[in-house]
């Protein structure tokens, strides 16, 4: 084991420093320039208070409701004589003719018609459509596109479930129909409810028909030519055939042994001349024709 010792002596330390008051002593001293002091500028003191602390506000609002009505107009077609009744085609037809016949009838017709030709002269002879500029190339101004929520449909289970299809009736924006089911896997429950529904635009609290099925529908589409029928695939993989007129309960359904192996995605109807045929879509990769 090697080392090293090294040894200092005390009077190698150094002195113990021992200080004392004395008198203050002036070591130097600068005069005042006289020129400078005009100068002198005496500082303001200013008294700023800066604060860090965020500041919080609290507001609530709430929509205006807004109020419907139903009302009701009823038309009824004018200006035929007591003698005539509109509602025979026959008879207003003889009606029509004549009073064709009649000289005052050209007359009155070019009377009327004196506004029409001037803006129809205009339309000759100004070129709505001519382009100035051939060298400037146009702007595709963005359009700001908005929406505005007028329904709410909440589906009448307690169970949380997705709409997973909407389609409109045929016959106009008056009915949906809404396919409900849950599409995670391994994730729906033996107390979740199986039925979907149809919705009348102005009923919104209460569905209008409950369409019942054993397996959740995933797709659900009206038929284009009978509006009373309506086909649904279901979640395991079946179709089902709806006559409204018949109840809630499918009328007819697929075989097991020709159905799809997956849910069914998507069923649309073909533009056929019976209106009974559709197609369907499903993940096991096949499309299948039916004819209900």
């Amino acid at each position: 084991e090697y080392e090293y010792i090294y040894m200092k002596k005390r009077k190698d330390f150094g002195r113990y420093c021992n200080f004392d008051d004395v008198e203050p002593k002036i070591m130097g001293q600068v005069d005042r320039t006289p020129a400078c002091g005009d100068m002198y500028v005496e500082q303001t003191i200013l008294n700023v208070v800066l604060d860090n602390i965020p500041q919080f506000s609290e507001h609530m609002v709430n929509t205006l409701r807004i109020q419907t009505k139903s009302r009701v107009m009823i038309h009824v077609e004018g200006g035929w004589p007591k003698e005539v009744d509109y509602s025979e085609a026959q008879d207003t037809l003889k009606w029509r003719k004549r009073l064709e016949k009649d000289p005052s009838f050209v007359t009155a017709v070019k009377q009327l018609t004196k506004n029409t030709i001037v803006c129809l002269e205009q339309n000759n002879t100004i070129d709505l459509f001519e382009h100035y500029f051939h060298e400037e190339e146009p702007e595709h101004l963005p359009e700001n596109l908005t929406m505005k929520t007028i329904a709410l449909f909440k589906d009448p289970a307690d169970e949380k479930r997705s709409v997973t299809k909407i389609g409109w009736h045929p016959e106009g924006p008056t009915k949906i129909v809404g396919s409900y089911s849950n599409l995670r896997f391994q994730r729906m429950t033996d107390e979740m409810p199986m039925a979907s529904f149809i919705w009348d635009i102005n009923e919104r609290n209460v569905p209008l028909t409950e369409l019942r099925t054993p397996s959740p529908l995933i797709c659900c589409q009206y038929n284009h030519k009978n509006a009373d029928t309506l086909v649904g695939g279901c979640y395991n993989g079946i179709l089902k055939f709806y006559d409204l007129r018949k109840g809630p309960t499918p009328a007819a359904s697929s075989d097991v042994e020709i159905s799809h192996y997956d849910p069914v995605y998507d069923v649309v109807w073909l533009q056929s001349k019976t209106g009974s045929e559709c197609a369907s879509v499903s993940s096991d990769g096949r499309l299948i024709f039916w004819d209900v």
